[in-house]
């Protein structure tokens, strides 16, 4: 169906209306301003609508050029956009699968197949691959051939993964894309990882879901190109149009619980007949969501515990004095108690290896106290051991921290954990960490900034107050926690100027034209080029100004600085405006100009955007112990010694049950020293 807006019957009725009315109002403005005045008003408009008229006519005709000149180069900047894509996939998860450590000392064996509860959540064969009678593709393999597995003869290329938690599935995703894409062709679709927990499916369909995450940080893909039928569409949209775009979509059962159903039904609504996916999801929520429909022509396979004999070659491998695990690697063998069932997930192999590598420590700890025989209380012990003892060891450029240094970092992990689980979100996102009873603050200061702007130049106190207790709320509201934002240059095209460049002339020639009756001609032009500049810059920053995707962002650190140097430039820019402004109105004592110019600028600096608030969050967490002033860089030591994980632009606890663990004790954990463990964990609350 025709958007009314695209009906040049509904623009021609506008444009009449529009032109009636401003002649009729203009006709009774002049008649009540009288001849003399009237023939200086019309002068002036006159010129500054022929300018007007003047520059619709140029970028009307640069946009067509535009148009024309655009639809000859499709190809080429689809597949160099396509070419970029891998690049970023390439370089982003090779460094996260770095981070995680999968290959130290090697990646565990994580195996997978078809069983009784995967066939379950599942179609038939023959409705997977599109024929009566087909039979099953053998697809159980292990981690180091998933990319065969799913490229295969017969293999449909789609396919979804269950498990329960801590059985591997992000890492197999991780591998899988890395795998996919140093075996690509030219011609094969792109791999793109993502974390599907925030996707709501009544608000956006997969598709558009999917390339609005791609173009809005990616510079390149949120370029326009014409589409088949003459509209034009970002590159993002053009490859997930055109198939060229592999989605594998991670932790489904991330998703709220009320949209997993409807995710279902969305994902089937565009699974054409070549479209290839990848879902992950643990059993349980997987199960329940299939309930309400299964996934169409996606075969599902459920990962396997792993084999002991795998799990006793993981632990010993590379660590100092092996015959230390003897009497661990005897009771795995032997099947005591629960030790066997909870090491055979790699999230809980991998912490026991962390926890007992160095020589000092003792693997037997495990044994005691009941432990082999309480899955719970054994998990418990592991999760205690893991904060210290990685900040009690070197990571690669990161030197061993102290026992003090150790006990505040799990302090403060601690809290941000709880902070996280009060939010219901596995997402650490720095522009969420500024408490709500700090908004207020930037609100009063809002007003009383308004307040002196009016009170200095006028003295009008009525008016001050009136001013700044309305500055003050809506200084509140606009302080908010939104997104990062960014100027996004890449989109300045001849469109994009129409409007800054109509808001120029109209509020500069309404400025100038009002000074000049007023004041005289000197004034008017000074007026009229402050208003043409603040008007053309107010209108394109409004243009340019991206919502940064946070799942799609290189790194958390990448978006501060963007959203930062935009409020940099907005400031600066309202600045420059104030200061023109406060002369013309006569302010010109240097301190007072000084002030409210600065003020003007941290103001706009601090409330129009993440990284003031975030300012404002740090000194706050520091203040009352919560977290580190430096918070930054302690983030990103947790990232390299392998507590957090990076997903775009935040930053997750390497499992959500470590996350939960962090949250809920009051068991502070083990002191180290050197990287050995001093006794077990006592009982002191973590404070905070």
């Amino acid at each position: 169906m025709r958007r009314w807006w695209r009906r040049p019957r509904v623009w021609c009725v506008v444009v009449v209306v529009a032109a009636l009315t401003g002649y009729s109002g203009w006709t009774r403005f002049l008649r009540g301003e009288g001849r003399a005045k009237a023939d200086q008003w019309s002068s002036t408009i006159g010129f500054y609508l022929a300018s007007l008229l003047a520059l619709v006519s140029l970028l009307v005709w640069l946009w067509r050029k535009e148009s024309t000149a655009a639809g000859s180069g499709v190809t080429g900047a689809v597949d160099a956009a396509v070419a970029a894509l891998a690049r970023a996939q390439q370089e982003q998860w090779s460094a996260e699968e770095a981070a995680r450590k999968v290959s130290d000392p090697w990646p565990l064996p994580v195996r997978w197949a078809v069983t009784a509860r995967s066939r379950a959540v599942m179609v038939s064969w023959p409705a997977i691959r599109g024929r009566p009678g087909a039979g099953a593709v053998p697809l159980d393999g292990t981690f180091s051939d998933v990319a065969e597995v799913f490229l295969r003869d017969g293999s449909p290329r789609r396919l979804a993964v269950i498990g329960e938690p801590g059985t591997g599935k992000s890492t197999l995703v991780l591998r899988l894309t890395l795998d996919l894409l140093a075996r690509r062709a030219p011609a094969d679709p792109v791999p793109v990882l993502l974390s599907i927990s925030g996707w709501q499916p009544a608000v956006d369909g997969l598709d558009e879901w999917i390339a609005d995450r791609l173009a809005t940080d990616n510079r390149t893909l949120a370029r326009l190109v014409p589409g088949p039928d003459g509209t034009h569409r970002t590159l993002a949209e053009e490859l997930v149009a055109t198939g060229r775009v592999l989605p594998i979509l991670d932790g489904f059962d991330e998703m709220a619980s009320e949209h997993r159903s409807s995710a279902i039904a969305a994902i089937n609504d565009v699974l054409g007949p070549r479209r290839q996916l990848v879902l992950t999801s643990r059993s349980a929520e997987y199960e329940e969501a299939a309930g309400f429909g299964l996934l169409a022509k996606t075969p599902v396979v459920e990962i396997l515990p792993l084999p002991v004999g795998d799990v006793i070659g993981y632990l010993v491998d590379g660590t100092e004095r092996a015959e230390r695990w003897r009497e661990v690697i005897g009771a795995l063998e032997r099947g005591e108690g629960v030790l066997a069932e909870t090491l055979a997930t790699p999230l809980m192999a991998q912490l026991t290896r962390v926890a007992y590598q160095q020589a000092g420590t003792d693997p037997g700890e495990l044994l005691a106290g009941g432990r082999s025989a309480d899955r719970t209380a054994l998990e418990q012990h592991l999760f205690a051991r893991f904060v210290p003892v990685v900040y009690g060891t070197s990571v690669g450029d990161r030197p061993r921290r102290s026992s003090a240094e150790a006990q505040a970092a799990l302090t403060w992990l601690g809290n941000l954990a709880r902070r996280m689980e009060r939010r219901k979100t596995l997402d650490l996102a720095w522009w969420e960490l500024g408490p709500y009873p700090l908004r207020p603050f930037v609100g009063l200061f809002w007003g009383a900034v308004f307040a002196l702007v009016v009170l200095v130049p006028f003295g009008a106190v009525p008016a001050a107050l009136g001013g700044g207790v309305a500055a003050a709320f809506l200084g509140f509201l606009t302080s908010l926690p939104t997104r990062p934002q960014r100027l996004d240059l890449a989109q300045i095209r001849a469109r994009t100027l129409l409007i800054p460049g109509g808001a120029a002339l109209i509020v500069g020639g309404t400025l100038g034209a009002t000074v000049t009756i007023r004041s005289g001609a000197g004034y008017g032009v000074v007026a009229g080029l402050v208003g043409a500049v603040a008007g053309f810059a107010f209108f394109l920053t409004g243009r340019l100004e991206v919502y940064v995707d946070v799942g799609r962002s290189v790194s958390p650190r990448r978006l501060l600085r963007e959203d930062r140097a935009l409020a940099l430039a907005t400031g600066a820019g309202w600045g420059i405006f104030w200061a023109v402004a406060f002369i013309l109105w006569g302010i010109t004592a240097p301190a007072v100009l000084a002030a409210l110019t600065v003020a003007l600028v941290v103001g706009v600096a601090f409330s129009w955007s993440e990284w003031g608030p975030f300012c404002f969050a740090r000194l706050y967490l520091a203040c009352t112990g919560r977290a580190p002033l430096r918070l930054f860089a302690f983030l990103e030591e947790a990232h390299d010694r392998g507590v957090l994980r990076q997903a775009g632009g935040v930053y997750q606890f390497r499992h959500s049950t470590l996350q939960s663990h962090l949250a809920s004790t009051g068991v502070p954990g083990p002191e180290v020293r050197d990287g050995v463990t001093a006794g077990d964990p006592v009982t002191d609350p973590v404070g905070g």
